[in-house]
């Protein structure tokens, strides 16, 4: 595609055009890093727009390529992802980018912390993203001083921020994120974890407030972890009366109790477009067994619902017959419901470990407890008299396994099934994930 002796007789001020129209493809990218000097200094940068910072070293790396590349933190730079250990396979970690320049040698840190480096980084106006990926093991928890106000302070454009860390106490949480939260438009948390168990008191009254936040998460990886109230009531003195939430992505399990998620949605009644429940997981006391009734809080404003059955027990042919507890509990949550008049769209997600699941979670049966078919049908049917505004009910099943042709029209026969005719205007449809690919029922 380049070819390297007409490609050093151009300037740079000419290539870095020719650069820019690359959509930043990387395939393209690497192929003109490599046609010359000239070519890789136009080049190089469109790979470093998104920054992995994996260990303590890389500040001092990529300060150094930020003088050898003068655009790259006032022009490329979009995110920057602080996570100490192995990168993801999409990253470029900035180790790697000083390795193929060959600007100075590497080596290991036996520990990893926001260091002096971080602050002394040249603004990156551009940086819209920072995931702050530290971990519960991480030696040291996060204290919030100059060092993490200047470095948060090197990126005025942050709308976007993933945080998994351990803080000292809820106070220093609070003093984190009102460094953040200026612009911030989306959050997610990953894990919050406090060395100490009791905190200091809260000084709300001297911080900014998440007046913009529109998007906002709370995801676990283990059921050992925390819960999130402690969280939730720190967000809610944050949001004061200013509220411009319009997404809330959350587990219904032990993420956080009924209680959080009634103020959450309560605070954003009036705001909130979106709310995904995925998965419902199992919570401690179930949603029809609490005297709480989060989801009565809904307001007219929440047009789409997502909800997610847990992960289904791989099965076999000795179980087809069976029925999956999950997709009970499923049923039994969705039936403890309020109605909800104003909802348009229904998204209900699965998890297929194999082909015998769909028997499992959608099959007939001569047993009617056992009959996944005909609840389906009677579910379906209740759902759409619940939400007489709905118009669109997704299938959303994310497969575990790659599956044949032949298995995958026998699964999908499973689901079609499964769905009864509903009134006129409600659109159906399954999309799955494993590849991109969708289908229409």
């Amino acid at each position: 595609m380049f070819n390297s002796n007409s490609g050093s007789e151009l300037p740079l001020e000419l290539v870095e055009l020719i650069i820019e129209y690359t959509d930043n493809d990387k395939k393209t990218l690497q192929a003109a890093s490599l046609v010359c000097s000239i070519w890789r200094t136009a080049a190089f940068p469109y790979l470093l727009h998104d920054i992995l910072i994996s260990e303590e070293a890389d500040f001092e790396r990529l300060k150094k390529l930020c003088y050898r590349f003068p655009r790259l933190p006032t022009y490329h730079a979009r995110s920057i992802t602080l996570r100490p250990g192995t990168r993801l396979s999409s990253e470029l970690s900035i180790a790697e980018a000083l390795r193929s320049f060959s600007l100075t040698k590497l080596f290991e840190d036996r520990r990893w912390e926001l260091n002096q480096i971080a602050s002394e980084l040249p603004l990156m106006p551009k940086v819209t993203s920072l995931k702050w990926i530290m971990g519960r093991d991480v030696r040291h928890a996060i204290i919030v001083g100059p060092t993490i106000h200047r470095h948060i302070a090197l990126l005025p454009s942050l709308q976007r921020l993933t945080l998994k860390a351990r803080f000292e106490d809820l106070h220093e949480l609070e003093l984190f994120l009102g460094v953040c939260c200026g612009g911030l438009r989306s959050l997610t948390f990953q894990g919050i974890w406090f060395r100490n168990d009791s905190s200091r008191p809260l000084r709300l009254g001297d911080t900014r407030h998440l007046c913009s936040l529109e998007k906002l998460a709370f995801e676990r990886t283990r059921a050992s972890d925390p819960a999130y109230d402690e969280v939730v009531d720190l967000l809610l003195l944050f949001m004061k009366n200013q509220v411009s939430l319009q997404v809330l992505r959350i587990r219904y399990d032990f993420t956080m109790s009924p209680a959080s998620l009634e103020r959450l949605l309560d605070k954003s009644k009036k705001t909130l477009e979106t709310l995904v429940i995925e998965p419902i997981g199992v919570a401690e006391l179930p949603l029809w067994a609490h005297s709480c009734h989060p989801f009565a809080r809904l307001g007219s404003q929440t047009k789409s619902f997502t909800l997610g059955i847990p992960q289904t027990t791989p099965g076999g042919p000795a179980l087809t017959n069976s029925a999956p507890f999950e997709v009970l509990d499923f049923f039994r949550f969705v039936h403890a419901l309020p109605a909800m008049p104003h909802i348009t769209t229904v998204t209900i997600t699965f998890r297929i470990y194999n082909e015998w699941d769909a028997s499992e979670i959608w099959g007939s049966s001569t047993y009617p407890e056992r009959n996944m078919r005909a609840s389906w049908h009677r579910f379906l049917s209740w759902l759409a008299a619940q939400m007489p505004s709905l118009t669109l009910l997704i299938f959303f099943v994310k497969f575990k396994t790659k599956f044949n042709e032949q298995d995958q029209d026998r699964f999908f026969g499973f689901a079609k099934d499964a769905v009864p005719a509903l009134r006129p205007g409600i659109h159906i449809q399954l999309q799955w994930m494993l590849e991109v690919a969708s289908m229409s029922l």
